[in-house]
């Protein structure tokens, strides 16, 4: 081991105790180095890294239990047919289990399907029914909305109903990918991580 080696090491074993501390106490403060950040890097992308694994389980262990689900509500609509086919062919309504439960047999109003909502709307205006029958909803553009307030907040012209989050100072990290090949010289590609 080269002594630039060990010195490195060193750095960033104080830069992982600057940053522990800074965990431990809660408190966010500058680091003692700005090469500690590295340290600080290392850790958010480890931390990344170990998210995106448990997002994997969690894809993999949900696919097997919605088929699992998925099985059993098969299994379910399945006994409910049995069950109808079954009082049905004995004339019976509904039959009660002491102890478990009843199963009733009731009549289920169909629903209806609109195949074309345009021409159901013109029907409904032509006939005097969209009062009742056609709901409007008013709903704010957003992207213009705070175009029109930051103009506004500019002219000194802001309504009263309307307030403002403080700015923030956001950072953005970026990564570099690892090569397949070691040897290999390449252009590193940064991956990006918002915050």
């Amino acid at each position: 081991m080269t002594i630039e080696n060990e010195s490195n090491e060193v750095k960033t074993a104080v830069g992982i105790r600057d940053l522990i501390e800074c965990l431990r106490e809660g408190e966010v403060r500058p680091l003692e180095e700005v090469n500690n950040v590295e340290s600080a890097l290392e850790m958010i992308k480890s931390s990344t890294d170990r998210i995106d694994q448990f997002k994997e389980l969690k894809k993999q262990r949900t696919r097997s239990i919605d088929a699992e689900i998925e099985t059993l509500t098969t299994r379910i609509e399945f006994f409910k047919q049995v069950i109808v086919a079954t009082l049905e062919n004995k004339g019976q309504k509904n039959v009660k289990f002491p102890g478990l439960g009843k199963a009733s047999l009731r009549n289920k109003k169909g629903k209806w399907i609109i195949d074309d909502e345009e021409e159901l709307i013109e029907i409904l205006k032509k006939e005097k029914e969209d009062d009742t029958c056609i709901k409007t909803k008013q709903v704010i553009d957003k992207t213009q909305v705070n175009k029109l307030l930051d103009v506004w907040q500019r002219i000194d012209k802001l309504p009263k109903c309307v307030s403002k989050e403080a700015d923030e100072t956001a950072i953005t990290l970026s990564y570099e990918k690892p090569t397949a090949d070691a040897d290999a010289v390449s252009v590193p590609t940064p991956q990006k991580v918002s915050a």
